[in-house]
C-alpha cells in the first residue's frame, strides 16, 4: 500500500521540530516504501501523464500525483532535529524516524553514522531517557554498524562517567568491580554488533580506555580515595592502551587571523572529543595527587595542546564550557532501594 506524505503531516505537530526537516525524512521514507513499479510512475517525469491517466489513489483516498525525489536526508539534518528536541514526545518522533530509515532503506544511507548518534545519546541523557536510547542503539540492525566507528563506544563510556558524577554517592555501583561490570556490559554489546576488525578497535581505542579509567577515578574521588589501591589493575590496563592516543592538530584555528566561520566549524567538529578529553585530563590530574606514575604525566602532556586550543577557540566564539553544561543538564534515573523486609 502506498503511504502518503500527508499521513505524516496530519499527525500531531511537534512544536520545536523543523517541519521542513521532518518532511525531508518523511518524503524519503515514503519513497523507500513505494513499490518499484509504482515508484517509476510517481517519480519519473516522463511517466507523469501515465500516472494521471491511471487514476490511482493513495491510502488517504486522494489521487496520486507526480513527485520529485530529492534524495536522502543528510547527517546534519538529523543532528539539527535531535538538537531541536525539547520534550520526550519530540525525541520519540526523531527516534521513530531513525527506526523508519533503518527498516525501509535497502541501501544504507549516510544519514545514520556515529556523527548523529552521539548527540542522540546526549540528548537522551538530558531528557532522562538514556536507558531507552541505549536500547535503541543496541537494537539497530547489525549491518548498520558497518557505518559506525569507535567514537560511539567512547560516547557511551563518557555518559557512564557523567552518570557516576551526577549521581554521586547515590550511585549503588561505586565499587570498582561493579563499575567495571557495567562498563564491560555495554562494550560487549558493541563488540558483538561491530564487525571483527571494528570490534578490536573498540577494545583498543585509547580514548575509550582513558574514559573507562576516568569512571573509576571519579568513583574513587566520590569515595574520598579510600580504596585507591584497588585502582591499580584498571590503571595498568587502561593507561597502557590510552598512551597511544592521538589528537587532531587544531592549533592554527586559534589564530586571530582565522575567520570566525572556520572557528565555529572546527569547534562543532571536535566539541564532543573536547568534552571527552576534558574529562580524562581532569581525572588524571586529580589522580596525580594520590598516585605517582610517569605515564599519567605523559598522557596529560599529550592532551594539553588540544585542550588549550579548543578552549581558546570556544572563548573566541562565545561558547560555554561544554562539560560544565553537560554536568548541569544530564539526568539519570535514580537508584531506588528495595523496600525493607522488616
Amino acid at each position: 500500500m502506498y503511504l502518503s506524505v500527508r499521513q505524516f503531516s496530519s499527525q500531531k505537530p511537534c512544536r520545536q521540530l523543523s517541519q521542513e526537516l521532518l518532511n525531508k525524512f518523511e518524503e524519503y521514507i515514503v519513497y523507500q516504501k513505494t513499490p518499484k513499479k509504482l515508484k517509476t510512475m510517481i517519480y519519473r517525469p516522463t511517466n507523469s501523464q501515465q500516472l494521471i491517466a491511471a487514476d490511482l489513489i493513495d491510502s488517504t483516498g486522494r489521487p496520486l500525483a507526480p513527485q520529485t525525489y530529492k534524495g536522502p536526508p543528510r547527517q546534519n539534518d538529523l543532528v539539527k532535529l535531535i538538537n531541536q528536541c525539547e520534550s520526550y514526545d519530540e525525541f520519540l518522533k526523531v527516534r521513530q524516524l531513525i527506526f523508519d530509515v533503518t527498516r525501509n532503506s535497502k541501501k544504507k544511507p549516510s544519514v545514520l553514522t556515529s556523527k548523529p548518534l552521539t548527540p542522540f545519546l546526549i540528548k537522551a541523557a538530558q531528557l532522562n531517557r538514556l536507558p531507552h536510547s541505549l536500547t535503541t542503539l543496541w537494537t539497530l540492525p547489525t549491518e548498520w554498524y558497518s557505518q559506525f566507528d569507535p567514537s560511539i563506544a567512547s560516547t557511551v563510556v563518557m555518559l557512564e562517567y557523567l552518570k557516576v558524577a551526577v549521581r554521586g554517592t547515590t550511585d549503588q555501583h561505586l565499587d570498582h568491580v561493579s563499575l567495571d561490570k557495567r562498563l564491560q556490559k555495554s562494550e560487549k554489546i558493541l563488540r558483538d554488533k561491530f564487525q571483527d576488525a571494528i570490534a578490536e578497535q573498540v577494545q583498543q581505542d585509547p580514548l575509550t580506555n582513558l574514559l573507562k579509567l576516568s569512571c573509576h577515578i571519579k568513583a574513587e574521588e566520590i569515595n574520598n580515595f579510600n580504596s585507591v589501591v584497588q585502582l591499580e589493575p584498571y590503571l595498568e590496563l587502561h593507561l597502557a592502551k590510552g598512551s597511544a592516543i592521538k589528537l587532531p592538530d587544531v592549533s592554527r584555528f586559534s589564530l586571530k587571523s582565522v575567520a570566525q566561520g572556520s572557528k565555529f566549524k572546527i569547534y562543532a567538529q571536535y566539541k564532543y572529543d573536547y568534552c571527552k578529553i576534558q574529562i580524562v585530563n581532569a581525572s588524571l590530574n586529580n589522580l596525580q595527587a594520590h598516585i605517582s606514575n610517569p605515564a599519567i604525566a605523559e598522557i596529560i602532556h599529550k592532551l594539553t595542546p588540544f585542550l588549550d586550543t579548543m578552549e581558546t577557540i570556544g572563548e573566541s566564539i562565545g561558547y560555554s564550557n561544554l562539560l560544565v553544561e553537560f554536568e548541569n543538564t544530564m539526568q539519570f534515573p535514580k537508584h531506588i532501594p528495595p523496600p525493607s523486609s522488616e
